[in-house]
């Protein structure tokens, strides 16, 4: 993305308190969201351009199954 710039947080408080108190854009998920909704004021607006549609694939060991079936869908 040429002549953009992003501003980096690594730690979820200060990304938090920039989220909150900012008027940056920001970006959630659909899991994100249902775990933690949208911040009072903040409008999420879904990505509808086929490019930004991604498939992500879990691997985990069948041992570990338990773990993960929260998340499974």
């Amino acid at each position: 993305m040429p002549n953009s710039r992003f501003l980096v947080q690594n730690e979820r408080y200060s990304l938090e308190e920039l989220v909150l108190h900012s008027v940056l854009p920001c970006f959630a998920s659909d899991l994100t969201l249902a775990i933690d909704p949208a911040p009072e004021g903040k409008i999420p607006v879904p990505l509808t351009d086929p490019e930004v549609n991604v498939s992500y694939y879990l691997l985990f060991r069948k041992e570990n199954r338990k773990m993960f079936l929260p998340i499974w869908k």
